[in-house]
């Protein structure tokens, strides 16, 4: 039993294994599906949740090193969806595993911060004086993604909701 747990796990790390078992990173499909998000998000929220939840299931299935080499036209894609306050906790969970070319977000992502600062301020206001422990999910997510872009590092407490979705 140790043996096989043993070659389990030599298996399990092996990076060559997730090469062989991830998908390659189709741009046409997910231009394509952030498009269709964009169109129908306002019209029918769930059904855009839904479709949003599916983008960000096929971006989990896509090859770390393609993800986190994503090309500069899908990272202003996938920013795309921070318009939406539906759409922060996906797009950034998506965005999360971009390396250097995160920085073609930047000016999506400060637009997304202002316009979450304040819809959390007016929900602050009309909650007290209680304040919603999770009032802060989507721009700590959103502020995860811009601490990530300038220094290029992981914020612990911004990244909390973003890093283990």
């Amino acid at each position: 039993m140790l043996i096989f747990l043993m070659a389990a796990s030599v298996t399990l790390a092996d990076p060559s294994i997730e090469s062989q078992s991830c998908k390659h990173l189709n741009t046409k499909y997910v231009s394509s599906e952030v498009m269709r998000i964009n169109d129908v998000i306002y019209l029918n929220s769930s059904y855009g949740v839904r479709l949003l939840g599916a983008l960000e299931r096929y971006w989990k299935c896509v090859c770390s090193d393609e993800r986190y080499h994503t090309n500069k036209h899908i990272v202003l894609t996938l920013s795309k969806l921070l318009q939406h306050e539906e759409g922060i906790l996906s797009s950034t969970a998506m965005l999360f595993d971009i390396g250097p070319n995160l920085k073609a977000a930047r000016n999506m992502v400060d637009a997304a911060i202002f316009t979450e600062n304040a819809r959390e301020e007016i929900r602050f206001q009309a909650s007290a004086p209680i304040m919603p422990e999770t009032g802060q999910t989507l721009s700590f997510s959103l502020e995860c993604i811009r601490h990530k872009i300038i220094t290029g590092e992981i914020d612990q407490n911004y990244c909390r909701y973003v890093a283990n979705r």
